[in-house]
């Protein structure tokens, strides 16, 4: 799917928000650049900033406000990444997408009940949320690919950078169970690679590309998870869902696996992970885009709804705008005046009649970053 082009009319209205600066906003949170990549393709992106040295792209993917980030490997940057979003924009829940070690098979999307840390402490899913992305599945919305071209990231035996591989069938989603989070880093910050490959390259203000598609994308079936099984794997999840906890706003993920049962190439350890992490990170993308789009009739059209009571906690602490910029951000000027912004209102119905937040370059008053792809 190609990324949306920017409304026509967003220019008339002034460059207001369409969907309306009253709505909530989501966290979506990646750590490789072929994961952001993926999730990016959906999404359009209306501004970016930078805040304490990382890229946060603000957006929409389909109705629902979106503000997305790419962390870098390890649970040292996932944490300082997850925090920094959490403090500088009100959230109304976290969703990771990504890749990770599975063991229901290559390609399959787990989104599990929980994830739990080294130390054994558990962060449970949103209920609502993870039925949610069950009813998602079950519907038949949810599209995953069974079909990739080797990269060129690192040396495989028996085939080649482009070569064609295949599954044997698509891949489903697996609900439930438990996801565990830990790296070797002893606490230390993983470092990227300036201009490195979609694996271990730094976030900079361009948005990374997508990892290519070959098609062959298919209905997925919806499978369950036991209650204890560990169902996926990774570096980063079970800190952020830490902070999302520790900030009071619920979370879920979703980690394709890029190794596990299924391989028709026959790897051993981590190989299956260079030959399969672009089919993944699209999965966990496909899966994690369908549910960020069925949070929009509960949230954005019916926020008085009971769904959406369960959805989402009321997004106000006192702002105009979640969007808003905390002290420190890079944050563009309005109407020609540095940190010009509408006044705040003191009550929700005086924030529905508040105007958007509009940014604005001082040079020629057009929209400021409206990014398209």
């Amino acid at each position: 799917m190609h990324l949306a082009v920017a409304a026509a009319l967003a220019a008339i209205a002034g460059c207001g928000d369409p969907v309306g600066s009253d709505a909530p906003v989501y966290g979506v949170v990646t750590a490789m650049p072929s994961e952001a990549g993926a999730v990016l393709e959906s999404a359009t992106i209306d501004e970016v900033r930078e805040i304490e040295g990382r890229w946060f792209r603000l957006g929409r993917i389909g109705r629902t406000r979106v503000v997305v980030a790419m962390t870098g490997v390890g649970i040292a940057n996932a944490r300082a990444t997850a925090r920094t979003m959490l403090h500088s924009f009100d959230l109304a829940g976290v969703v990771v997408s990504g890749v990770a070690a599975g063991r229901r098979g290559v390609g399959v999307v787990a989104v599990p009940a929980a994830w739990r840390a080294r130390d054994g402490t558990l962060a449970p899913c949103e209920g609502a949320w993870l039925s949610l992305a069950r009813a998602g599945v079950a519907a038949g919305r949810v599209a995953l690919e069974r079909c990739t071209e080797i990269p060129g990231t690192a040396p495989l035996p028996g085939v080649r950078p482009g070569d064609r591989v295949c599954l044997a069938a698509t891949p489903g989603v697996l609900v439930g169970g438990i996801g565990e989070s830990g790296d070797e880093a002893s606490g230390a910050i993983a470092e990227c690679v300036p201009g490195g490959d979609d694996v271990f390259a730094c976030d900079e203000q361009a948005p990374p590309p997508a990892p290519p598609s070959i098609g062959a994308a298919a209905t997925a079936s919806l499978l369950e998870a036991g209650a204890t099984e560990v169902v996926a794997s990774d570096m980063e999840t079970a800190a952020v869902a830490a902070e999302a906890v520790a900030t009071g706003v619920p979370f879920i993920a979703f980690r394709a696996s890029s190794d596990g049962p299924g391989d028709p190439l026959g790897l051993d350890g981590f190989l299956e992970f260079f030959a399969w992490y672009r089919l993944a990170a699209r999965n966990a993308a496909a899966a994690a885009t369908v549910f960020l789009e069925g949070l929009e009739p509960a949230t954005n059209r019916d926020p008085g709804g009971s769904v959406a009571a369960a959805l989402s906690r009321p997004v106000s602490r006192g702002r105009t705008d979640p969007l808003r910029s905390p002290r420190g951000a890079r944050r563009p000027r309005a109407n020609g005046r540095p940190g010009s912004r509408p006044p705040r209102p003191a009550s929700r119905a005086a924030r529905r009649r508040a105007p958007p937040l509009r940014s604005r370059r001082p040079s020629d008053g057009r929209c400021a970053r409206r990014g398209r792809r």
